[in-house]
């Protein structure tokens, strides 16, 4: 078998986030990459065929993207397809450019099986995947999805409202039709295999995985104990949560620092302003996230599990933060399988006070014990949740299947 992975990566993450106004979330990108470097490290054959992620124009300076190479890891490993990045035409250009290369690649060998893998249901490949499905009996389709959409998904406040909400809420409805008539599927969470209509179909559950190279964790030599929170600024994962909580911690030696977008941050600078130990850094390139993670006491992330979607997602920064080798808060969540609770830091419920005081715990913890908790936490994600690890799950059960009998 031969594989095709269908991608929508950064092609430049760092240069590409600094050029857009609002950059995607990079933890997409991210598993994607790990995607690929599972495949490989797996002995699998692999060419990325890959849509740009980026913002339409003028979100994003270019109108015409161009087809480039696309370099993985320093490699040369497929290519970035051609488009109009205008809004619409961006889709429907997408989705012909897509489509014509999976079916050149394809057609060079019909004695060969082709698996067309993506993560996450963007309409555009989900289109032109199906589309080459049918038309070539080579093919089998599996979809990697990290979130689901409708009742099951994150319902960020204003999300679906007036005309553009309509139309994204109809968009993200279609998507999750056209990934249910995919042949294998891999999910965050098994309950999302029942969610998307796919139970009687082969998955497995990839809940993460982590790729990044080991850090040398560094002691943080500031004057203070600093709590650092890198994802998306929404109500809906528990900004205002943490919020409440830091502003029960006592004394001057703490400070809160949040970095990222979304409907939130309007209530994190409110809170900054008020409390001069929290402060908002804005958006984030990766490197800049590691950075600030190395300097920190704790990473915390504040999801609590009174949203439906907590069930159906799995937070990707439970991976990086663990990786990072500091102490990690978070809340006990359904969606986390049980073996991380001997690495997460959980408050003892979902209450502010109990955040609070867990901050203050591990905050006042001895350093050296500090550091043992942190390097327990990241030998377990690097030794047991790396890409090799993780994709010979969906290696597994795709090989087990033939072309001729998918449906």
């Amino acid at each position: 078998m031969k594989y095709i992975f269908c991608g929508n990566l950064f092609s430049n993450v760092e240069a590409d986030m600094k050029k857009m106004k609002v950059a995607p979330p990079v933890s997409s990108h991210k598993y994607q990459a790990n995607l690929i470097d599972g495949l490989k490290a797996n002995g699998r054959e692999v060419v990325v065929v890959n849509i740009p992620r980026v913002r339409f124009f003028p979100h994003y300076p270019e109108i015409f993207m161009g087809r480039r190479t696309f370099f993985h890891r320093g490699e040369a490993s497929g290519i970035d397809i051609p488009f109009l990045n205008l809004p619409i035409l961006n889709y429907w250009t997408q989705e012909i450019f897509l489509r014509r290369e999976l079916r050149r690649i394809v057609k060079t060998n019909e004695k060969e099986t082709y698996v067309l893998l993506s993560f996450n249901n963007y309409l555009p490949q989900n289109r032109a995947m199906i589309s080459v499905k049918k038309k070539y009996k080579n093919v089998l389709l599996c979809n990697v999805i990290g979130d689901l959409h409708g009742d099951y998904g994150m319902k960020a406040e204003g999300r679906y409202d007036g005309i553009r909400g309509r139309l994204v809420a109809r968009i993200e409805k279609k998507q999750d039709i056209l990934s249910s008539q995919y042949d294998a599927f891999g999910f965050l969470t098994k309950d999302m295999a029942e969610a998307l209509g796919v139970s009687q179909k082969p998955f497995v559950v990839i809940e993460g995985m982590y790729s990044g190279k080991q850090l040398s964790c560094t002691e943080a030599k500031s004057q203070y104990k600093t709590v650092f929170y890198a994802g998306a600024v929404e109500e809906e994962y528990g900004l205002a949560h943490l919020l409440r909580a830091f502003s029960m911690v006592k004394g001057t030696e703490y400070q809160l620092l949040i970095a990222g977008s979304g409907g939130a941050v309007k209530l994190v600078k409110q809170y900054a302003a008020q409390d001069a130990r929290i402060q908002y850094l804005g958006v984030l390139t990766p490197k800049e996230v590691e950075t600030y993670q190395q300097a920190a006491t704790v990473l915390v992330n504040p999801r609590i599990s009174g949203h439906t979607y907590v069930k159906y997602s799995f937070p990707s920064k439970n991976m990086e933060c663990l990786a990072s080798g500091k102490p990690y808060i978070a809340h006990d969540l359904i969606c986390n399988p049980k073996e991380y609770q001997a690495y997460i830091q959980y408050p003892k419920d979902e209450s502010d006070l109990a955040l609070a005081e867990e901050i203050v715990r591990v905050c006042s913890l001895p350093l050296k014990v500090q550091k043992e908790i942190g390097e327990k936490a990241k030998n377990f994600i690097i030794t047991e949740k790396n890409p090799k690890k993780q994709c010979w799950k969906i290696i597994h059960i795709i090989e087990k299947l033939e072309p001729m009998e998918n449906t």
